[in-house]
């Protein structure tokens, strides 16, 4: 018997095949991107893109599993987080998804500023453009007959799931990225709702994560050739996931996901009575507990910009030989990688990527290099942000997967970092939530020690001949940060 998990990012959409003792069968991409424009406010995607992907992975799987022989026991379900889909009353997408890092909601944040400590009490976040409440206010403010035709506002992971089962459900970790529900109740909250002028009939059901949403359809099986009835599971977001799936289960444990964005995670057990202001407080993928998250917008999306644009296609391959042309400090170039904002830890959605320290001795390898320090010092941002001492650093994702990428990391950090040599963390973490769910372990902490306790990691230590540099370039940054701040936001 086997696993479908589907991993629908940013980006891509996957389909991993799991045997029941955590080894992957085989996995297939589908890869899509959405539209920027307006100057990276505006970022939407084409819904049908999403249904041809899962449509793909779910024929795929079924030839797959028939292949190995290793019937489809369950469908496990993951999915980045925020975006929004607008779904009329027979099931139809109103135009295209609003993606998370999509920032026309602004200035409805800015209106609620006066509300900001009472959103941050009851959703565990400040008020912000990425979450779901301030893309549903700017809907039903600038698109009014779309918000009225609107039957349900869905996620990425409801549309997928309610596709699969014609049943309408969201979990609580996508709920906790709404500004609507209360993150102690875990319920849609009234006060919320009105401050953001919702009604609650336009959303879905919050059910528990890790849930049983409903049997595959028949028409899903006469289009794709799964077998109908297989039950199908909500895993959780992406990012909660990537906890599980790293084995971050006690307080201390950092994970780092490297993907489109980047976002740094500790898992707590309960919610402190006092919350630190700088981050953000999330469902876990673990059921009745929660994350702390550190967000960066950009990370491999930038990267992406870079290859295209200044190196005109070069692919990943090549990253390592051209990252050796440069020195650690990029030979004076800085980078600020805003490209889509700031959302932790001073929540400025304005703020924009800046390159400097450049003349006319700058190389591209330069440049390249200096964006990768840039994430890596968001990433040492991140850790510092979190509400207590970070005791390991697991870190996953895209940019992993080049080591001088990792040991430039572990250099920055000036601390040693675990990289998964296995499995993508994400996939494995919805794969350990199903397992649980269905039954064959009583916790995803046990589950991980049976399945993935010999799973390989890749440490790399930092190296002390760097150190000076890298410390200096964090307290170069920070300043430069700070002058760039007050130039261009504090004088208007």
């Amino acid at each position: 018997m086997s696993i479908l998990v589907v991993d629908a990012g940013s980006s891509s959409m996957r389909g991993i095949l799991f045997r029941e003792n955590g080894v992957e069968i085989g996995q297939k991409q589908i890869k899509y991107h959405p539209s920027y424009g307006e100057n990276g406010i505006y970022v939407e995607q084409e819904p049908m893109e999403y249904k041809i992907a899962l449509w793909e992975i779910l024929e795929w799987a079924g030839a797959e599993s028939k292949k190995v022989t290793e019937a489809v026991q369950a469908l496990s379900l993951t999915a980045q987080r925020s975006s929004c889909i607008c779904m009329d009353m027979h099931g139809e997408p109103i135009g295209n998804a609003i993606c998370w890092q999509d920032k026309r909601s602004l200035p409805i944040c800015k209106s609620l500023e006066e509300h900001g400590r009472e959103i941050f009490e009851k959703s565990g976040a400040w008020v912000n453009p990425v979450f779901l409440g301030p893309k549903l206010t700017w809907i039903r403010q600038n698109r009014a007959e779309v918000y009225a035709k609107t039957w349900k506002f869905m996620s990425i992971a409801d549309y997928l799931m309610f596709l699969l089962t014609g049943n309408v459900f969201t979990d609580d970790t996508y709920a906790s990225r709404t500004h609507l529900m209360n993150l102690e109740t875990r319920a849609w909250d009234m006060e919320l709702l009105n401050c953001f002028n919702v009604e609650r009939e336009k959303l879905c059901e919050i059910c528990q994560v890790g849930s049983y949403i409903g049997n595959l359809c028949s028409e899903v099986a006469r289009f794709t050739g799964m077998q109908a009835g297989i039950p199908v599971y909500s895993a959780g977001g992406d990012q909660q996931c990537a906890l599980v799936g790293q084995g971050s289960f006690e307080q201390g444990d950092v994970s780092v996901t490297l993907g489109t964005g980047e976002f740094i995670a500790m898992p707590l057990k309960v919610l402190p009575p006092r919350r630190k202001e700088q981050v953000i407080y999330n469902a876990s993928a673990v059921r009745g507990e929660y994350i702390v998250e550190f967000t960066a917008a950009t990370c491999c999306s930038a990267l992406d910009w870079l290859m295209r644009e200044i190196y005109h296609g070069m692919d990943y391959e090549n990253m390592e030989s051209e990252l050796a042309k440069s020195v650690p400090g990029a030979a004076g170039c800085r980078l600020l990688p805003y490209f889509q904002g700031r959302v932790t830890p001073d929540r400025n959605s304005e703020a924009k990527a800046v390159f400097a320290g450049i003349s006319l001795s700058t190389h591209k390898s330069d440049m390249l290099r200096a964006l990768i320090e840039g994430i890596a010092v968001e990433m040492y941002n991140g850790i510092e942000a979190m509400p207590s001492r970070a005791n390991r650093i697991l870190v996953n994702g895209g940019l992993t997967r080049t080591s001088a990428v990792c040991q430039i990391l572990a250099d920055v950090l000036e601390r040693s970092i675990y990289v998964s040599g296995e499995q993508d963390a994400t996939a494995l973490g919805a794969y350990i939530v199903t397992m649980v769910s269905l039954g064959y372990f009583p916790n995803e902490a046990e589950a991980y020690q049976n399945l993935c306790a010999k799973s390989r990691l890749d440490i790399y230590n930092p190296r002390q001949e760097h150190a000076f540099v890298y410390h200096t370039l964090k307290e170069e940054n920070y300043e430069l940060y700070h002058r760039i701040y007050e130039g261009m936001y504090e004088r208007r």
